[in-house]
């Protein structure tokens, strides 16, 4: 019984009642002019996700393809981070093959003329 009498008497005092009010209204306040610009404000909101990076005028090299990390998701790896490497990747692979099968094609034709 003491305890829950005073633990009444402490939350229908009316001073208890405004100082929490009052509290409240300060916090609320600082907040308001934080955000508002006042005092330097809010810096901007940064992405926190590693941004995955291939060289754009350079070729891939392995390294670059080790060094790339992608940012997860609510189920896994963000799809279109994954997708737009993986795309770059097979641009890449494609010319390279096609510099291949024209540099062999050159020294076939080379080694055809050389042999008469």
């Amino acid at each position: 019984g003491f305890i829950r009498a005073g633990y009444a008497a402490a939350c229908d005092d009316e001073h208890v009642t405004v100082f929490f009010v009052l509290l409240a209204l300060l916090v609320i306040g600082v907040i308001a002019v934080v955000a508002g610009g006042w005092g330097g404000g809010l810096g901007d909101p940064g992405s926190d996700r590693p941004r995955p990076w291939l060289p754009s005028e350079a070729p891939v090299t392995s390294a670059d393809v080790d060094a790339v990390h992608f940012g997860v998701g609510f189920r896994g790896y963000r799809m279109d981070e994954v997708d737009l490497v993986l795309d770059r990747l097979a641009a890449e692979l494609r010319d390279r093959d096609a510099q291949l099968a024209a540099y062999g094609q050159a020294e076939h034709a080379q080694g055809t003329v050389s042999d008469v």
